[in-house]
């Protein structure tokens, strides 16, 4: 049985920010090409949700794409006010005669840019891997055949990163662990194997909580872990719980979600950890 604590010679970090960074160039060309939001910013420094009025952009992913941008320099905010930089208003802003647009425009019809075009305006998810005839994600995930493929692609990234937590995090007097949102469970196996007091509940939708229970991570802490179903909703969970999208929560007693699925007597959560 694989030891959750093992950890691999070398280092692969470089490969998963290649893979986690595989929509990065898209959204850039996005915003060059279809939004010419560099342009735009030179000349109107603005709050989000100005921005967001001026292009038509829904709130989260326009979030999401300017801190992209604050992480690639450029674009800063200061009080809350975008700006360009200094490197955006040399190559990203029309007026340069270092403006890099042209270079991108032969590549603004890629199916990914286009679906992160719909994505800013509708504040909706895209078919998974900009797929024509396929699902968005959250409707992908309630299929078995995608959800076993996405849990696994999760699996095989938490094996690795998930001791990280374990070993930034001190759980050495908690007793309880509710990973909502779990996945395969590897995150709060990972846990239970570093912190042996601990037993964890991964709170997922059906089919990936059938997934969970299968899965290589729950066989490697089959002891201590366990897995129930239900829909993580923000809304129905609003004012009950202390955290409702956090991806895992450690707890010394337990929640009390919806559904009825924890005993009544549930206690406060006395520790987040959000990963």
């Amino acid at each position: 049985m694989f030891d959750l604590r093992t950890a691999p010679q070398t280092d692969p970090t470089a490969v998963y920010r290649t893979r986690d960074g595989i929509y990065a160039a898209d959204m850039l060309l996005t915003a060059i090409v279809h939004l010419d939001l560099f342009s735009w910013l030179a000349e109107n420094p603005s709050s989000r949700e100005t921005i967001c009025r001026a292009f038509g952009t829904a709130d989260r992913p326009t979030d999401v794409m300017l801190t992209l941008f604050a992480a690639m320099g450029l674009v800063e905010a200061r009080q809350q006010v975008f700006s360009v930089t200094a490197l955006a208003t040399e190559h990203l802003v029309k007026t340069s005669p270092w403006f890099l647009g042209p270079y991108y425009e032969s590549l603004k019809n890629r199916p990914v840019a286009l679906d992160l075009l719909k994505v800013l305006r509708t504040g909706k998810p895209a078919n998974w891997s900009s797929q024509q005839d396929g699902q968005d994600w959250h409707q992908a995930m309630e299929t078995e055949a995608f959800a076993a493929q996405f849990t696994a692609a999760m699996d095989c990234r938490g094996v690795y990163l998930a001791q990280a937590v374990a070993k930034s995090v001190d759980l050495s007097g908690r007793d309880r662990l509710l990973d909502i949102a779990g996945g395969s469970g590897i995150y709060a196996c990972s846990l239970v194997t570093h912190y042996p007091r601990l037993s964890a509940t991964v709170f997922e939708k059906p089919p990936v909580d059938g997934i969970a229970r299968r899965g290589s991570a729950a066989a490697a802490a089959r002891t201590a872990s366990t897995s129930r179903p239900g829909t993580c909703s923000p809304t129905r969970y609003r004012g009950r719980l202390t955290c409702t999208s956090t991806r895992t929560c450690c707890t010394t007693g337990t929640f009390r979600p919806c559904g009825g699925c924890w005993p009544p007597r549930s206690r406060p959560c006395r520790r987040v950890v959000s990963c």
